[in-house]
């Protein structure tokens, strides 16, 4: 992150950036290919452990960067796309190529210094909360680190999925879908809503980035209510395909909680369960 800030600092604006890697999954094409079978298995286990885990719990980080002095750490494709926004830099070009994963990064802002990026297996998301004022939410890992950086360029290159989700969302990892299609990836949030952040039942807690899809006035209107654990297009009989969609849902869910409010989140809520329960909605 040094060194990507620090090349967006001595570049002007507009300026290129070219870096290249060998990711994690071609590391493990390697290994595999060199050592068939059960032995080639062991040895990529090991790696992982050593270069995927070992370098990113604070317990023993230290002592992994002590060893290797930071060389050969292993990095997926989607954690150097996120480093390379978050230093500032504008993704226009990536390819695979004679084993090498290749980035063509161009500056368009000022490179990022004082947050807090997480590796960690629970993580702390930046969203929108009641009033516009940013809360961190809490959640087990579903994907790849540095992810949160990439949703600008993954909208615009996949759009949006049926449900206003991201369309092939590759920065979920495989334990990632594992948790949220059993739920257990939000089960984090009730430390929010113990907080005094977030409720039960409300719309849900997004980026900025995100909410800037909606229309002005739904945006005034989702700011106007805390976030909630259980999102009020879970309570639709059909489930909405568009973030038109979501939008409406969410505005029905607003108009009808100002007016009653312990009365529309008790309705939502058992309405949500019933849905859950027996219609099979997941978190996808």
């Amino acid at each position: 992150n040094t060194f990507l800030n620090k090349a967006n600092e001595v570049l002007p604006k507009g300026g290129y950036l070219w870096c290249h890697s060998r990711t994690a999954g071609l590391k493990r094409m390697v290994i595999l290919s060199a050592h068939p079978g059960i032995v080639g298995k062991t040895i990529y286990f090991l790696h992982y452990m050593w270069h995927n885990v070992m370098s990113r719990i604070s317990l023993t980080r230290w002592f992994y960067m002590f060893v290797t002095k930071g060389q050969n750490r292993s990095y997926c494709r989607v954690e150097i796309l996120g480093r390379m926004f978050r230093a500032g830099f504008e993704v226009i070009d990536e390819r695979f190529e004679k084993g090498e994963f290749y980035v063509l990064g161009r500056k368009i802002k000022e490179p990022i210094w004082d947050d807090k990026p997480t590796n960690g297996l629970l993580v702390k998301l930046n969203r929108v909360g009641r009033w516009g004022k940013m809360i961190g939410v809490y959640k087990f890992r579903t994907m790849y680190p540095y992810s949160e950086y990439l949703q600008p360029y993954l909208y615009a290159h996949e759009g949006l999925a049926p449900g206003g989700k991201f369309a092939h969302d590759y920065r979920v990892n495989w334990l990632g879908e594992k948790l949220r299609g059993s739920w257990l990836d939000e089960f984090p949030m009730l430390l929010n809503v113990i907080k005094g952040q977030m409720k039960l039942v409300g719309v849900r807690p997004i980026s900025r980035q995100y909410l800037s899809l909606y229309t002005p006035q739904m945006q005034q209107l989702h700011e106007s209510v805390k976030p909630g654990l259980l999102p009020p297009f879970y309570y639709e009989n059909v489930t909405p395909q568009t973030i038109e969609d979501v939008q409406e849902s969410e505005r029905r869910y607003i108009e009808s909680y100002m007016q009653h409010p312990f009365v529309t989140d008790w309705r939502y809520f058992w309405g949500i369960l019933h849905n859950i329960l027996f219609k099979g909605r997941r978190s996808k």
